[in-house]
């Protein structure tokens, strides 16, 4: 299990068998230029390989195994949270756009300025999925982006 308390500095690893913490690592990017010292926000993602992190300017994977990092993008601010899937993250950004990185490696795959015929993402909030749809949530409503009958179009459902 993947952890980190509200106010506190640090990421953590559980064993949930054992109840022994596995690993403890500092809740900021390393890298150059904006990217060095961005705090972790958001956990976004547990895979067998990975934990995916969103913070102000940055999006991470961390090792499961130890907690090292093994990649980490520069992203523009985020309007919500990311949805994310084994493969990719999409991650909603204030400019109304919508990022897609690889989960694996971090590459930045697309960049979805709208939703198909000219329409803007807009500033979309929160973004939440299932088998069938992907929508954004924002503090007025709730817009269904993508639906099973497209089931390709950012490459979340397959």
């Amino acid at each position: 299990m993947v952890w980190a308390a509200p106010n506190t500095g640090y990421l953590h690893c559980l064993d949930t068998q054992k109840g022994q913490i596995l690993w403890r690592v500092a809740r900021e990017a390393i890298g150059t230029g904006s990217v060095e010292g961005s705090i972790d926000h958001d956990t976004v993602a547990v895979t067998n390989r990975a934990a995916v992190l969103v913070g102000s300017r940055h999006v991470r994977s961390l090792d499961i195994q130890d907690g090292s990092q093994q990649w980490v993008t520069e992203i523009q601010r985020q309007s919500g949270r990311a949805v994310c899937n084994s493969d990719s993250c999409l991650i909603p950004q204030q400019d109304g756009s919508v990022v897609m990185l690889d989960v694996a490696t971090g590459s930045v795959l697309t960049d979805v300025p709208d939703v198909g015929s000219g329409i803007r993402w807009g500033m979309s909030g929160t973004l939440v999925a299932d088998d069938d749809v992907i929508c954004a949530a924002t503090p007025l409503s709730v817009l269904s982006l993508i639906h099973i009958s497209e089931p390709t179009r950012l490459g979340m459902i397959s």
